[in-house]
């Protein structure tokens, strides 16, 4: 590894002796790029690259994926006037900083979403008959330059469940229940994006609305006789997320998402109750 520092030291003189024919390309673990000309370098320990606006860089060399040289094609020709060696190299840095800048895929995009995860009810007796529950969405996503965001979400889930039942003169024949959920929120997000990853938390305002229906068999006396019910509820409350989204290339991300909602409502027998819970699950978006 010395002689390789030791050659790149060496490459890095003969550069700066012709006049900048190539820059130094330093491509950092974590997808960033930093162009320039390497000043000093330090085996095992750290390099130093100055940039486009002059200043200086220094990464470390365990923060290093590789390092290369690239032709410099704004690299003046000679001629009877020659425009100065060092401000063609700052130009062509600063250029090719702000393309690397530019090509965030998480930002000053629309991001369309899909998601499948698992539905979690804060409602205790609801949790008894249906348990958690299967929830599929989809929704629109956006970031600013500064990192503010936003999202709108739509989540349906529907699912079959055991109800209570009681009785002292007859015998059950059948039971069954069923309940569906539409969830509609809008989120405001603050992002910490980079080039592979955006990590994100939000607030927002969810409103649900559900329907269920419950039809109850039971054999009175020798007859056989059906009762059904229907009724639905809907309420507005407020919501917590927080996420994370990892850049598969070709526009693509997948991440994972965790929203914790608060919707209080008031119940059929006139008590209060809480038609939220916590959603967890999987996030593919097209940038």
């Amino acid at each position: 590894m010395i002689r390789v520092f030791v050659f790149w030291m060496f490459i890095s003189c003969l550069t700066v002796a012709f006049g900048q024919e190539y820059l130094d390309v330093v491509f950092l673990k974590n997808g960033d790029v930093a162009k320039g000309v390497i000043v000093e370098t330090v085996p095992y320990k750290y390099i130093k690259i100055e940039t486009a606006n002059g200043s200086i860089l220094t990464f470390n060399f365990d923060d290093i994926e590789k390092m290369i040289k690239e032709k410099n094609e704004t690299r003046p020709q000679v001629s009877n006037v020659q425009a100065p060696p060092q401000r063609s190299r700052v130009e062509q840095t600063d250029r090719s900083l702000k393309s690397t800048e530019s090509t965030n895929p998480f930002t000053n995009s629309f991001q369309l979403s899909g998601r499948v995860g698992l539905y979690i009810p804060s409602d205790e007796a609801m949790k008894d008959i249906y348990s958690n529950m299967v929830d599929f969405g989809v929704g629109i996503k956006g970031i600013d330059e500064k990192n503010w965001g936003y999202q709108f979400d739509i989540d349906y889930m529907k699912k079959e469940g055991d109800p209570y039942t009681w009785t002292e003169n007859a015998t059950i024949e059948d039971a069954s229940a069923e309940i569906s959920f539409l969830s509609l929120s809008a989120t405001s997000t603050f992002n910490f994006t980079s080039l592979s990853s955006n990590f994100y938390v939000g607030l927002g305002s969810t409103y649900h609305f559900i329907n269920e229906k419950i039809s109850l068999t039971a054999n009175i006396g020798g007859s056989s006789m059906t009762e059904s019910d229907e009724g639905s509820l809907d309420g507005w409350g407020y919501h917590a997320v927080i996420g994370a989204d990892f850049y598969t290339g070709e526009s693509v991300s997948i991440g994972a998402r965790a929203k914790w909602s608060i919707i209080p409502v008031e119940l059929v027998d006139g008590s209060d109750g809480d038609i939220g819970g916590l959603r967890v699950g999987l996030i593919f978006r097209l940038l």
